[in-house]
């Protein structure tokens, strides 16, 4: 009922988002408020557009909301899954050292080899993880330069 310009303004825009990364879905229904009044020889209509905008508002917004409370929670993932892994690797290595010592392995100087090893693999891990969530986020800011 918007009229065909603006159902094509409206649709343009939507697209518009999507092409940029935004998930955006307008509603098939927009509620107005609509007040008749008046006779039969002279009727008034007075609709409250501010009241449908700022729905249609509330609307983008939420979804924006949680668009980016998804990417957080898929980047707080990602960290802690790093973390596990390292913190796994970290305790097999000590294991290794300990039973090593233990039970009078060559490698009894405490230079502690296994432990350094354990180090540079959970320094390798978390750079790739930052990396990973870095390139992620100058991807996302690429897109939108179009």
């Amino acid at each position: 009922m918007l009229g065909t310009q603006a159902t094509s303004l409206v649709n343009n825009l939507v697209k518009q988002a999507n092409t940029k990364g935004i998930p955006v879905n307008v509603g098939d229904t927009v509620y107005l408020n609509v007040l008749l009044g008046g006779n039969m020889l002279k009727p008034s209509v007075k609709t409250d557009l501010k009241e449908a905008a700022g729905k249609a508002a509330d609307n983008l917004k939420d979804q924006a909301t949680a668009m980016v409370k998804n990417k957080v929670d898929s980047a707080k993932q990602t960290v802690k899954d790093s973390l596990t892994q390292v913190k796994n690797q970290a305790v097999s290595a000590a294991k290794d050292e300990l039973k090593k010592q233990l039970l009078g392995g060559k490698d009894s100087s405490g230079t502690g080899g296994g432990l350094q090893g354990a180090g540079k693999a959970a320094e390798k891990t978390l750079n790739n993880t930052l990396k990973g969530l870095i390139k992620r986020k100058n991807t996302a800011a690429d897109s939108t330069k179009n």
